[in-house]
């Protein structure tokens, strides 16, 4: 039998991955960290910035339940104080196993201590009516900041993926494609993993 997790009538499939446009992809990522082994730890850039903002997501309450019910530690980065107010309230009750850090995340970013379980890349947004050229170069060096953070089991996700003019993941998606990951679904975000 699967875990509870795993079923499709879970708690987190009424909460979370029914709502919106990420739902699938959040849980197919949450999925493979639950079935990996060791410490989990998440790290994502761009916190959740509106309070039931299910539209974006949902990332920071999404990965603060998850560490909390299974186990694990998060850290979030978000530039802007007022985002991070916002995470700080909507994850008040995992608090404890958050890492919140108010800070440009190629700066934070080569401060994190690996290796990350699931790294969630969502800062920077892309825009739906011109060139995208500079949020792809700043997901690209974010991801590049964390690569040698990245054991063999790692899951990259990236938000924006298939937004117009190649969102903010062009650069991103090629980089792991040429650098030995695998990718496991893309829609509007891609899931990708080295297994």
């Amino acid at each position: 039998m699967l875990p509870e997790f795993l079923g499709p009538w879970s708690e987190y499939d009424k909460e979370f991955f029914l709502q919106g446009l990420r739902g699938p992809t959040f849980k197919a990522a949450l999925q493979m960290l639950y079935q990996s082994t060791g410490d989990k730890y998440i790290v994502e850039t761009g916190c959740q910035r509106l309070h039931n903002d299910f539209g974006a997501g949902e990332s920071t309450r999404i990965f603060g339940k998850f560490i909390t019910d299974f186990g694990g530690r998060l850290t979030t980065i978000d530039i802007n104080p007022a985002n991070m107010d916002v995470a700080k309230e909507v994850t008040i009750n995992y608090k404890d196993r958050i890492e919140y850090i108010t800070e440009d995340s190629l700066v934070a970013l080569k401060t994190i201590n690996g290796p990350i379980s699931l790294l969630y890349l969502d800062s920077m947004d892309c825009n739906l009516d011109r060139e995208n050229s500079l949020p792809q170069e700043h997901q690209l060096k974010e991801l590049k900041i964390c690569m040698d953070k990245l054991d063999k089991k790692s899951i990259v996700l990236l938000d924006d993926n298939n937004a117009p003019f190649g969102g903010k993941t062009a650069k991103t998606n090629e980089y792991l494609y040429c650098n030995g990951f695998y990718l496991i679904t893309s829609g509007f975000q891609a899931l990708w993993t080295r297994r």
